[in-house]
């Protein structure tokens, strides 16, 4: 950011640290007894299973 800064004159509307708690109540909100694929399901198609934690399970106990 600071090259956009510096090249171009970008000064951001706000800081990431503050506008980050506004962000997670949001999603806190939206995601409220709702599995994530069923909140975002553009985001579920394009990525997959971006919470395999099996997979991640099975990796820890190999290690």
């Amino acid at each position: 950011m600071s090259a956009a800064e510096d090249q171009l004159g970008y000064r951001p509307v706000a800081r990431y640290a503050d506008t980050l708690p506004e962000t997670v109540a949001f999603l806190e909100e939206r995601l409220a007894g709702r599995d994530w694929r069923e909140a975002y399901p553009k985001m579920a198609t394009a990525y997959g299973d971006l919470f395999d934690y099996a997979a991640e399970d099975a990796w820890f106990e190999r290690r």
